[in-house]
This record gives C-alpha cells, sequence and structure tokens, in this order.
C-alpha cells in the first residue's frame, strides 16, 4: 500500500470531494415549540426587562446621587467651619484689641 491509497480502514472517512447528504429540516417543516415564541410573550418579557434595567439603573443612580450628595454636603460643611473658625478668630482678636486699647486709655494717669 502507498501513502496515497486508501486502506479499508479508510472507507469510513468521506474524502474532501464527496458530498454528504445530510436531513436539514426548514422552519416550516419544524414544529412550534418555546423557542417560536408568541408576539405577546415576546412583549412581556421586554416590559419585564425593561422593568428590571430601570429599577437597577433608579438603585444606581440612586447609590451615586447619595454619595455625591454627601461628598458635597460634607465639602460645604468644612468650609463653612473652617470660615466661621477664621471669622470668629478674627472677631476674637479684634474684641481683645479693643478691649485693650480701651482699658489702657481709661487707666488713670499716674499709671
Amino acid at each position: 500500500m502507498t501513502p496515497l491509497e486508501p486502506s479499508a480502514d479508510d472507507e469510513a472517512i468521506p474524502m474532501l470531494t464527496e458530498v454528504l447528504e445530510i436531513p436539514i429540516s426548514t422552519p416550516a417543516s419544524a414544529p412550534e415549540t418555546a423557542l417560536d415564541p408568541s408576539a405577546e410573550w415576546v412583549e412581556q418579557l421586554r416590559e419585564s426587562v425593561t422593568t428590571q434595567v430601570l429599577k437597577q439603573l433608579e438603585d444606581a443612580i440612586d447609590i451615586g446621587f447619595r454619595a455625591e450628595l454627601q461628598r458635597a454636603l460634607q465639602d460645604a460643611v468644612d468650609d463653612a467651619c473652617d470660615s466661621l473658625q477664621s471669622n470668629l478668630a478674627s472677631a476674637l482678636k479684634q474684641a481683645v484689641a479693643r478691649a485693650v486699647d480701651e482699658a489702657l486709655s481709661n487707666r488713670p494717669a499716674h499709671l
């Protein structure tokens, strides 16, 4: 036997030029199953998926919004506290300076 000659075992292997007849069912002959959904079922599925996606989107937006709002409020409170602290410190310095000036101006002349 030469390498190009088929052996008896090779008869079950189709040649590359051989055309095989494979029965294929067409959609017209295929039975209706759950894989062929009705328009009503498709619409219900679409509505269900849309509702679920919107709910998840609302939750994600709500969580993101709350986190962003919390950061913004915290920044505003921090800025207000810093400003208030600075203003109070300045007001206290001015009040002490005025009180010292007044006390010095009201002291008896012999001191």
